[in-house]
């Protein structure tokens, strides 16, 4: 029996949503994969390997509003690493 135009279509139209669905279920997997990393990296990495912020960026820091609140305990936390204020 001869295929019909439609019934091409038909199976055209199946593996391209089947495509499409694949692309989806991959971005969506690696998005998710990357955010996990992303928190590893940031909240649980950041505790066990310090870096040397002198080295990276030099030992003086220019802070504005350093007298009171978070600009204070950012101010004494730079001075902590050893960077003049």
């Amino acid at each position: 029996m001869d295929t019909t135009f439609v019934d091409k279509m038909c199976n055209f139209t199946k593996v391209t949503l089947v495509i499409i669905a694949l692309i989806w279920i991959f971005k969506t997997l690696f998005l998710f994969l990357w955010s996990c990393f992303y928190g590893f990296k940031v909240f649980i990495w950041s505790r066990f390997w310090k870096r040397d912020l002198t080295k990276l960026y030099g030992e003086y820091v220019v802070m504005t509003g350093a007298t009171d609140g978070i600009g204070f305990a950012l101010a004494k936390h730079f001075a902590e690493r050893g960077h003049s204020l």
